[in-house]
């Protein structure tokens, strides 16, 4: 034996050249398998396609590859993957051409809504463009008139000027006690509570004045001059500040009677929750300091903004700009309407 068996077999000590033939060996030599107490069938490779069997794994293994069953199974699982995935992609195809459908119905509903909002959106730009065209009339109109109708004469005579002012004294309210009384007795407390913050003070000379405005005609809004109807239906000129410090005097116990009336109010307020507390006194402060004003005859600011709410809301004529008529914030909006 040459020197190059230096692979010796355990069990019988027989020496190969290398490893592969040992191996061999020990696999098929009936002595040594008699030795490892084995017979062939104790390592038969058997092939799990087909009824073959085999006793060298590297023969077995090359059957494997050439093995006709193993390829036949491996096909049809071949078979069988490739159609799950035709019928996989076969499915997601269908739902692919659903959602695409939905996608251009839902396409075609919003451009369809597109059109009509767009549509409407220029209708309502028309009807904005409309109306405000017309407030820019109706407000160049005011900003011309400034509540001053012009009743134009041509000859602009004082004749004229006359017939005006006796058309619009007609229609006054005799300027006397009982009427200006009534007047007074007519405002809701309310009305001095709920405008402009709970601002009394403004609230009062606000509705007093509106109050006394179909008793006059101003004359002269410069020095504040009135023309009233007196209880005897004849002219009497008045200067402004002095009518309404006459008819707070005329009314001076009903206006203690809205003061105590307003405060009954604001405490009906105040009970159910309707009004801050804060507001609440800051009303009934204002009302404090107008009942003050009132019985020492302290009200010159009080009666300066009276004065300037009736002046702006009686009728106006003027011999400055004859046969001129300025007409009330109530008539302005009938006007225009």
């Amino acid at each position: 034996m040459s020197n190059q068996d230096n692979h010796t077999c355990e069990y019988c000590g027989k020496k190969y050249a290398n490893l592969y033939v040992l191996a061999k060996h020990q696999q098929t030599a009936k002595f040594c398998l008699e030795l490892q107490q084995k017979t062939k069938a104790d390592i038969m490779y058997e092939c799990n396609f087909c009824t073959m069997s085999f006793t060298l794994k590297s023969i077995y293994d090359k059957h494997l590859i050439v093995c006709k069953e193993k390829k036949k199974i491996e096909e049809e699982q071949k078979q069988t993957v490739l159609k799950t995935l035709a019928e996989e992609f076969q499915e997601l195809k269908i739902k692919y051409s659903v959602s695409l459908q939905k996608i251009e119905s839902l396409t075609e509903q919003l451009a369809e809504k597109n059109k009509q909002m767009t549509e409407q959106l220029a209708e309502k730009n028309k009807q904005i463009d409309q109306l405000t065209s017309t407030i820019q009339e109706k407000d160049k109109y005011i900003q011309e008139s400034t509540k001053v109708t012009n009743i134009y004469n041509t000859n602009q005579n004082t004749a004229q000027y006359n017939l005006n002012i006796q058309t619009e004294f007609e229609k006054l309210t005799p300027f006397t006690d009982e009427n200006v009384k009534m007047k007074v007795r007519s405002i809701p407390p309310i009305n001095l509570i709920e405008f402009n913050n709970y601002n009394l003070m403004q609230n009062f000379q606000s509705n007093f004045g509106r109050a006394l405005s179909d008793m006059a005609i101003l004359t002269d809004k410069a020095r504040g001059l009135l023309l009233v109807k007196n209880k005897d239906g004849n002219q009497q000129k008045y200067q402004s500040k002095a009518l309404i410090l006459d008819a707070l005097t005329m009314a001076e116990d009903d206006c203690k009677q809205l003061f105590n009336r307003t405060t009954h109010q604001l405490n009906h307020l105040e009970l159910y929750g309707d009004i801050m507390p804060e507001d609440q006194t800051r009303a009934q402060n204002d009302l404090t300091l107008l009942y003050y004003y009132l019985v020492h005859k302290t009200m010159d600011k009080t009666v300066q903004g009276i004065s300037s709410v009736l002046n702006d809301n009686c009728v106006y004529i003027s011999k400055r700009l004859p046969n001129q008529l300025t007409i009330s914030d109530t008539d302005q909006s009938k006007l225009i309407s």
